[in-house]
């Protein structure tokens, strides 16, 4: 059992399973790269299975495209039902490693792994929306092509939704185009644990009894 914190706020989480790619569309051909800079955002969708996760890293093969040296942000929102971000931006991510890669080598080079800088814990059958939002440089996305499919775990599928999920105004507005209008989907692997999230009233115990526990061990430190 593992004690995490979110906005401050005690979580106890029982892990029900190692680490596992939930979605992975890294293991597929490349068919095609959307290119984006500064103010153009680009999103990609997803929806959780049935249990609560952890999320651990999110991988995706984004590269810099040339020119001035990329400045972006990466996020995590709630997605509607056209899967379009929606409210404010639930997590942000860290880079793994000094910068993003480029296409200038031979051969595909490796996707580029963001970290959430918080725990942050995703519900049981929710959209979500993981952004990158660049706001200087030239970046491009590698895409497969919708009808190669994806992998996702087979003891609690995820959902991948092809198209794209856009913004040309800096996140003002977002666009969403479905599978028929634009059949790729961003190349990507996301990686998270499964975990039990105590209800309510148990938190209420649980957290009673570790308060009148540490209560009680000042009270000895003090006496003694």
């Amino acid at each position: 059992m593992r004690t995490r914190s979110i906005a401050g706020i005690p979580l106890l989480l029982l892990s029900l399973a190692s680490v596992q790619a939930q979605i992975n569309t890294l293991d597929r051909p490349v068919n095609s790269l959307f290119q984006f800079g500064a103010g153009a955002f680009l999103g990609l969708p997803f929806e959780t299975g049935s249990l609560s996760y952890r999320l651990e890293t999110i991988s995706a093969e984004v590269v810099d495209f040339g020119g001035p040296t990329p400045a972006f942000t990466v996020h995590l929102y709630l997605g509607d039902a056209d899967f379009r971000p929606t409210g404010a931006s639930l997590a942000t991510f860290s880079l793994a490693g000094p910068a993003l890669p480029s296409l200038s080598g031979p051969g595909l080079p490796d996707a580029a792994v963001f970290t959430p800088t918080l725990p942050i814990i995703l519900a049981a059958k929710t959209a979500y929306v993981f952004t990158i939002e660049p706001t200087a440089g030239n970046l491009g996305w590698l895409e497969t092509s919708a009808a190669n499919g994806f992998t996702t775990s087979l003891a609690d599928p995820w959902q991948a939704p092809a198209g794209l999920i856009n913004s040309g105004d800096s996140g003002a507005s977002w666009m969403s185009l479905a599978e028929g209008s634009y059949p790729f989907r961003e190349m990507s692997k996301i990686d998270a644990t499964a975990v039990t999230v105590p209800e309510p009233a148990t938190m209420t115990v649980i957290t009673g009894s570790l308060l009148a526990g540490l209560a009680a061990w000042r009270r000895r430190s003090v006496s003694v």
